[in-house]
């Protein structure tokens, strides 16, 4: 499975992502992601969640390639502008879907590009990311979210 980033602005009109943009959208769930700033070597990973702490979906795209080598799935995440909440940390930020847009992004067709919007401000909680050890350390003492 491999995974890209689409600039919303041109899939209409970039071969790569034309078709699948008009036959083979997908929403892709979760609970949070990760950015990173800073220089090689000094990066600092940020989490970005709903504030409400409730899961939700990015708007993508799906497609599928028959190779010699056998099939390939893949799919991208639609990126655009960055809304206020994640300016500071980057320049683009993935395209965040309310519940109430997820049959209008399926319904190929049915949203226009000029109704993506980057996302509100205050919609995310940004918090510094822990480390993969002091994840690991926190659930061996007994909260498996990773939470202290």
């Amino acid at each position: 499975m491999l995974t890209t980033n689409a600039r919303y602005e041109g899939v209409t009109t970039a071969r790569t992502f034309k078709q699948a943009f008009e036959q083979r959208r997908c929403l892709v769930p979760l609970s949070h992601y990760y950015e990173w700033t800073g220089e090689k070597g000094h990066k600092t990973k940020w989490s970005f969640a709903r504030n409400d702490n409730d899961w939700f979906c990015f708007a993508g795209l799906w497609d599928r390639a028959h190779t010699s080598e056998g099939t390939i799935e893949s799919y991208a995440l639609l990126t655009t502008a960055a809304g206020p909440d994640v300016v500071p940390y980057h320049h683009r930020q993935p395209i965040i879907l309310e519940r109430n847009e997820y049959r209008a992004w399926l319904d190929s067709g049915a949203l226009a590009p000029s109704a993506i919007q980057p996302a509100q401000a205050g919609l995310l909680k940004i918090e510094q990311a822990k480390s993969f050890d002091e994840t690991r350390r926190l659930v061996m003492l007994g909260d498996p979210r990773g939470h202290s």
